[in-house]
Protein backbone atom coordinates (compact mmCIF):
# COMPACT_ATOMS: atom_id res chain seq x y z
CA UNK A 1 0.00 0.00 0.00
CA UNK A 2 1.49 3.31 -0.97
CA UNK A 3 1.76 5.75 1.71
CA UNK A 4 0.47 8.92 0.42
CA UNK A 5 1.23 12.28 2.32
CA UNK A 6 -1.49 14.75 1.13
CA UNK A 7 -4.56 12.84 0.73
CA UNK A 8 -6.49 15.88 -0.50
CA UNK A 9 -3.97 16.73 -3.56
CA UNK A 10 -3.72 12.92 -4.27
CA UNK A 11 -7.56 12.62 -4.27
CA UNK A 12 -8.16 15.83 -6.60
CA UNK A 13 -5.66 14.96 -8.70
CA UNK A 14 -7.24 11.03 -9.18
CA UNK A 15 -9.84 12.53 -9.59
CA UNK A 16 -9.03 15.33 -12.27
CA UNK A 17 -7.12 12.38 -14.26
CA UNK A 18 -9.59 9.52 -13.84
CA UNK A 19 -6.67 7.41 -12.26
CA UNK A 20 -7.93 4.46 -10.51
CA UNK A 21 -4.35 3.36 -9.72
CA UNK A 22 -2.79 -0.07 -9.24
CA UNK A 23 -4.88 -0.09 -5.73
CA UNK A 24 -8.28 0.97 -6.54
CA UNK A 25 -9.28 0.65 -2.77
CA UNK A 26 -6.68 2.93 -1.50
CA UNK A 27 -7.57 5.51 -4.54
CA UNK A 28 -11.23 5.58 -3.89
CA UNK A 29 -10.42 5.73 0.31
CA UNK A 30 -8.55 8.85 -0.34
CA UNK A 31 -11.12 10.17 -2.83
CA UNK A 32 -14.62 9.34 -0.49
CA UNK A 33 -12.38 11.20 2.31
CA UNK A 34 -11.66 14.03 0.07
CA UNK A 35 -15.80 14.22 -0.51
CA UNK A 36 -16.67 13.83 3.08
CA UNK A 37 -13.90 16.78 3.56
CA UNK A 38 -16.49 18.67 1.64
CA UNK A 39 -19.62 18.22 3.30
CA UNK A 40 -20.84 15.43 1.13
CA UNK A 41 -22.89 12.92 3.23
CA UNK A 42 -22.87 9.10 2.58
CA UNK A 43 -25.06 7.75 0.22
CA UNK A 44 -23.63 10.94 -1.61
CA UNK A 45 -20.29 9.64 -1.40
CA UNK A 46 -20.61 5.92 -2.62
CA UNK A 47 -22.99 7.42 -5.60
CA UNK A 48 -19.78 9.58 -6.50
CA UNK A 49 -17.58 6.41 -6.33
CA UNK A 50 -19.84 4.23 -7.95
CA UNK A 51 -19.54 6.83 -10.94
CA UNK A 52 -15.92 6.74 -10.68
CA UNK A 53 -15.07 3.54 -11.24
CA UNK A 54 -17.93 3.16 -14.02
CA UNK A 55 -16.46 5.81 -15.93
CA UNK A 56 -12.53 4.79 -15.40
CA UNK A 57 -12.11 1.53 -14.32
CA UNK A 58 -12.41 -1.69 -16.79
CA UNK A 59 -14.11 -4.69 -15.37
CA UNK A 60 -16.26 -2.09 -13.24
CA UNK A 61 -19.11 -4.32 -11.77
CA UNK A 62 -21.76 -2.64 -9.45
CA UNK A 63 -22.92 -5.74 -7.94
CA UNK A 64 -19.18 -6.93 -6.93
CA UNK A 65 -18.25 -3.44 -6.28
CA UNK A 66 -21.19 -2.67 -3.76
CA UNK A 67 -20.02 -4.07 -0.74
CA UNK A 68 -16.20 -2.75 -1.33
CA UNK A 69 -17.52 0.80 -1.69
CA UNK A 70 -19.60 0.54 1.01
CA UNK A 71 -16.74 -1.01 3.30
CA UNK A 72 -14.17 1.65 1.90
CA UNK A 73 -16.84 4.90 2.70
CA UNK A 74 -17.69 3.63 6.20
CA UNK A 75 -13.83 3.64 6.98
CA UNK A 76 -13.51 7.39 5.30
CA UNK A 77 -16.24 8.44 7.10
CA UNK A 78 -14.28 7.58 10.55
CA UNK A 79 -10.61 9.03 9.93
CA UNK A 80 -9.36 12.58 8.93
CA UNK A 81 -8.08 13.28 5.87
CA UNK A 82 -4.56 13.40 6.05
CA UNK A 83 -3.07 16.83 4.52
CA UNK A 84 0.77 17.33 5.17
CA UNK A 85 3.31 17.96 2.40
CA UNK A 86 6.88 16.23 4.13
CA UNK A 87 7.96 14.18 6.74
CA UNK A 88 11.06 15.97 8.63
CA UNK A 89 13.56 13.84 10.23
CA UNK A 90 15.58 16.09 12.93
CA UNK A 91 19.50 16.17 13.07
CA UNK A 92 19.13 14.18 16.68
CA UNK A 93 17.41 11.59 14.97
CA UNK A 94 20.06 11.62 11.89
CA UNK A 95 23.05 11.65 14.50
CA UNK A 96 21.77 8.26 15.86
CA UNK A 97 21.06 6.50 12.63
CA UNK A 98 24.22 7.60 10.98
CA UNK A 99 25.79 6.54 14.48
CA UNK A 100 25.35 2.64 13.36
CA UNK A 101 28.59 2.66 11.43
CA UNK A 102 27.29 0.60 8.50
CA UNK A 103 24.99 1.55 5.58
CA UNK A 104 22.55 -0.91 5.54
CA UNK A 105 21.82 -0.41 8.80
CA UNK A 106 21.75 3.39 8.50
CA UNK A 107 18.92 2.69 5.49
CA UNK A 108 16.48 0.83 7.42
CA UNK A 109 16.95 3.04 10.88
CA UNK A 110 15.93 6.01 8.19
CA UNK A 111 13.52 3.93 6.80
CA UNK A 112 11.86 2.94 10.25
CA UNK A 113 11.91 6.59 11.58
CA UNK A 114 10.18 8.02 8.42
CA UNK A 115 7.24 5.26 8.83
CA UNK A 116 6.89 5.66 12.67
CA UNK A 117 6.64 9.53 11.60
CA UNK A 118 4.17 9.16 8.56
CA UNK A 119 1.97 6.72 11.34
CA UNK A 120 2.16 9.54 14.12
CA UNK A 121 0.96 12.20 11.45
CA UNK A 122 -2.24 8.90 10.42
CA UNK A 123 -2.78 8.41 14.25
CA UNK A 124 -1.05 10.65 16.97
CA UNK A 125 -1.77 8.48 19.53
CA UNK A 126 0.37 5.38 17.94
CA UNK A 127 3.35 6.69 19.44
CA UNK A 128 6.06 5.58 16.88
CA UNK A 129 5.10 1.88 15.62
CA UNK A 130 5.76 0.35 12.52
CA UNK A 131 3.33 -2.16 11.08
CA UNK A 132 4.54 -2.65 7.65
CA UNK A 133 5.58 -6.10 7.29
CA UNK A 134 9.04 -6.86 7.55
CA UNK A 135 9.56 -7.81 3.61
CA UNK A 136 7.89 -4.19 2.74
CA UNK A 137 10.31 -2.45 5.51
CA UNK A 138 13.40 -3.67 4.00
CA UNK A 139 12.37 -3.10 0.19
CA UNK A 140 11.77 0.77 1.20
CA UNK A 141 15.10 0.58 2.82
CA UNK A 142 17.10 -1.20 -0.14
CA UNK A 143 18.54 -3.38 2.10
CA UNK A 144 18.72 -6.60 0.00
CA UNK A 145 18.53 -9.92 3.24
CA UNK A 146 17.04 -13.02 3.50
CA UNK A 147 14.61 -13.62 6.87
CA UNK A 148 17.75 -14.51 8.94
CA UNK A 149 19.48 -11.31 7.74
CA UNK A 150 16.44 -9.33 8.22
CA UNK A 151 15.97 -10.54 11.80
CA UNK A 152 19.32 -10.24 12.80
CA UNK A 153 19.62 -6.61 11.51
CA UNK A 154 16.75 -5.55 13.86
CA UNK A 155 18.46 -7.97 16.81
CA UNK A 156 21.11 -5.20 16.26
CA UNK A 157 18.81 -2.37 16.12
CA UNK A 158 16.75 -3.90 19.57
CA UNK A 159 20.21 -4.41 21.72
CA UNK A 160 21.51 -0.63 20.72
CA UNK A 161 17.87 0.30 22.47
CA UNK A 162 16.72 1.87 19.24
CA UNK A 163 14.30 -0.43 18.38
CA UNK A 164 11.30 -2.59 20.37
CA UNK A 165 9.09 -4.96 19.46
CA UNK A 166 5.40 -5.97 20.60
CA UNK A 167 4.82 -8.62 23.84
CA UNK A 168 2.69 -10.36 21.19
CA UNK A 169 4.05 -13.57 19.87
CA UNK A 170 2.27 -13.30 16.44
CA UNK A 171 2.91 -9.55 16.00
CA UNK A 172 6.00 -8.29 14.44
CA UNK A 173 4.99 -4.69 14.56
CA UNK A 174 8.28 -2.66 15.43
CA UNK A 175 8.63 0.50 18.03
CA UNK A 176 10.90 3.01 17.23
CA UNK A 177 12.63 4.46 20.29
CA UNK A 178 14.84 6.97 18.81
CA UNK A 179 12.44 9.80 17.60
CA UNK A 180 13.65 13.32 18.70
CA UNK A 181 10.68 15.71 17.31
CA UNK A 182 12.24 18.46 19.60
CA UNK A 183 15.36 18.53 17.53
CA UNK A 184 16.09 20.47 14.52
CA UNK A 185 14.86 19.08 11.20
CA UNK A 186 17.78 17.81 9.37
CA UNK A 187 16.00 17.03 5.60
CA UNK A 188 12.57 17.19 4.72
CA UNK A 189 11.51 14.09 2.53
CA UNK A 190 8.08 14.53 0.32
CA UNK A 191 7.74 11.12 -1.08
CA UNK A 192 7.91 7.96 0.89
CA UNK A 193 7.88 5.56 -1.94
CA UNK A 194 11.90 5.31 -1.57
CA UNK A 195 13.02 6.71 1.97
CA UNK A 196 17.05 4.21 1.64
CA UNK A 197 17.64 5.80 -1.37
CA UNK A 198 16.64 9.31 -0.38
CA UNK A 199 19.21 8.43 2.50
CA UNK A 200 22.06 7.95 -0.35
CA UNK A 201 21.44 10.70 -1.64
CA UNK A 202 22.26 12.30 1.56
CA UNK A 203 25.13 10.20 1.50
CA UNK A 204 26.31 11.87 -1.73
CA UNK A 205 24.93 9.01 -3.99
CA UNK A 206 23.85 10.18 -7.56
CA UNK A 207 19.76 9.58 -6.93
CA UNK A 208 17.39 10.96 -9.46
CA UNK A 209 13.45 11.45 -9.78
CA UNK A 210 11.71 9.53 -12.57
CA UNK A 211 10.79 12.18 -15.12
CA UNK A 212 7.28 10.35 -15.55
CA UNK A 213 5.98 9.37 -11.85
CA UNK A 214 8.46 11.14 -9.53
CA UNK A 215 10.01 8.28 -7.87
CA UNK A 216 13.27 7.93 -6.91
CA UNK A 217 16.17 5.81 -8.58
CA UNK A 218 19.61 4.78 -8.52
CA UNK A 219 20.20 5.63 -12.45
CA UNK A 220 22.14 2.62 -14.03
CA UNK A 221 23.27 5.02 -16.62
CA UNK A 222 23.87 8.42 -17.55
CA UNK A 223 20.93 9.17 -19.58
CA UNK A 224 18.05 6.98 -17.85
CA UNK A 225 15.15 9.21 -17.51
CA UNK A 226 12.70 6.85 -15.97
CA UNK A 227 11.39 4.21 -13.61
CA UNK A 228 11.23 0.45 -15.12
CA UNK A 229 7.58 0.60 -14.38
CA UNK A 230 7.09 4.07 -16.71
CA UNK A 231 9.30 2.70 -18.99
CA UNK A 232 7.52 -0.24 -19.53
CA UNK A 233 4.71 1.41 -19.65
CA UNK A 234 5.79 3.65 -22.02
CA UNK A 235 7.40 1.08 -24.35
CA UNK A 236 3.98 -0.58 -23.96
CA UNK A 237 2.02 2.51 -25.70
CA UNK A 238 4.28 2.99 -28.44
CA UNK A 239 4.70 -0.40 -29.31
CA UNK A 240 0.26 -0.41 -29.26
CA UNK A 241 0.42 2.97 -31.36
CA UNK A 242 2.59 1.50 -33.53
CA UNK A 243 0.43 -2.25 -34.18
CA UNK A 244 -2.83 0.32 -34.48
CA UNK A 245 -0.52 2.16 -37.38
CA UNK A 246 0.05 -0.40 -39.16
CA UNK A 247 -3.46 -2.02 -38.62
CA UNK A 248 -5.44 0.43 -40.18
Amino acid sequence: MELILNERAFAQQAIADGAVGKKPSQTLGCIAGYLFSEGLEKPQVEGQLHQFMQAHYADYNPVRWDAAISRITGRAASRPLLQTDTVAVTQAELAVIQSLGSRPLERLGFTLACLAKYSMLRNPANKGWVTQKWSALFRMAHVQANVEKRAAMLHTLREAGLISFSRSVDNLHICVLFLRPESEPACELDDLREPGLFYLSLKGERIIRCACCGRLMKPKTNNQKYCPDCRAEMNLKKTLARYHAARF
